[in-house]
């Protein structure tokens, strides 16, 4: 191995490493943030209405902040359920129907692919 070679090499481990590194710490810094980053975004969709309450219907600023603070918290609490029930039941009642759609697939896959699917803690 020439000195050449090796550079090459060394340069390709510590760039790796970096790229190892930063993932690592951006995974490690994510878990610390998520939560101001979802409070940064409902207080993003939230503006609109807090802005509307304060200029055009004369609120003050603590009410206007309650009533919009309240009007958010109502539509996450109200299209839970909805979202529940969709990435829940409709999505494993779907991947159950496909199940039944692999007659066409020869019979040495189809015995691998025709056990149903079970949501974790669902058998």
């Amino acid at each position: 191995m020439t000195k050449k070679q090796a550079w090459i090499i060394g340069r390709a481990v510590i760039m790796t490493g970096s790229i190892i590194l930063l993932f690592w710490l951006a995974a490690y810094l994510f878990t610390l943030t998520y939560p101001f980053i979802i409070a940064a975004i409902i207080a993003w969709m939230l503006s609109p209405l807090l802005k509307y309450l304060k200029i055009k219907l004369n609120f003050p600023s603590s009410l206007a902040s309650f009533v919009s603070l309240l009007v958010g918290i109502s539509l996450l609490g109200g299209s839970s359920p909805g979202l529940r029930f969709f990435l829940f039941t409709v999505s494993a009642n779907s991947l159950n129907n496909c199940r039944h759609g692999l007659n066409r697939v020869p019979s040495s896959y189809s015995k691998y692919l025709t056990k149903p699917f079970y949501l974790p803690g669902q058998k």
